[in-house]
């Protein structure tokens, strides 16, 4: 296998996948989740992504096939700004201000998420198969087959380390897809932008038209 090659496989057959490790959902802080606002209840909050259709449509990590969805939460302000704008900051370049708009942080209670999930960033996942490129590779195709091999054996969820943010801490919450028919309320919610400027991330804003200069062609 050359270095530049994935190691990370499909996961093995579902009796090689008895005894995942598991772990609890922290309650001692809320979880947050990085999304689009939209007027409700919950602003746009809970939403079950599933697998597109079309396999060049964008998809989550950890997405579920029609008719489950998955849900994704991050345990820190930050983790769940970075899902959102990594792309940038990584290149250390500022992030622009269309990205942000109309983007919101909204903080959940802790009740309405499971106990516990599949903790595939635990040391001891390593021995089902599972290897850090779960989490970073750019191929959705091999993690969504582990999301469904999890869901598959009645997990009700995936704990495991965000791409963006080391030392962090992410959750997928496995559900019925898209809208769920009771609305769950959020906590707490907060404009992305105020978000980004909180941890000295900077948006590239977009100048105003009385702002610039005209300047007659020659």
């Amino acid at each position: 296998m050359a270095r530049a090659d994935l190691a990370q496989q499909l996961p093995p057959a579902r009796t090689a996948l008895n005894g995942l490790p598991t772990g609890t959902v922290s309650r001692k802080r809320g979880w947050l989740r990085e999304h689009q606002f939209r007027s409700g209840a919950d602003g746009g909050c809970w939403y079950f992504a599933t697998v597109p259709p079309d396999p060049t449509l964008p998809s989550g990590r950890f997405d579920l096939p029609t008719p489950h969805g998955t849900c994704y939460f991050a345990d820190t302000q930050r983790a769940a700004a970075m899902e959102r704008v990594g792309v940038w900051t990584t290149k250390h370049k500022p992030v622009p201000q269309d990205f942000v708009d109309g983007r919101a942080i909204s903080t959940v209670d802790p009740g309405a998420l499971p106990e516990r999930a599949v903790n595939l960033g635990s040391p001891r996942a390593t021995g089902f198969g599972v290897t850090g490129e779960l989490f970073t590779m750019s191929d959705y195709q091999v993690p969504q087959a582990w999301a469904l091999a999890v869901y598959g054996l009645g997990h009700a969820g995936i704990l495991y380390p965000p791409r963006f943010t080391p030392g962090g801490r992410a959750l997928a919450v496995f559900g019925r897809a898209g809208v769920p028919a009771t609305p769950i309320a959020v906590v707490r919610q907060l404009p992305l932008a105020d978000v980004l400027h909180r941890n000295h991330i900077r948006i590239a804003r977009i100048p105003h038209s009385t702002s610039l200069t005209m300047v007659n062609p020659p």
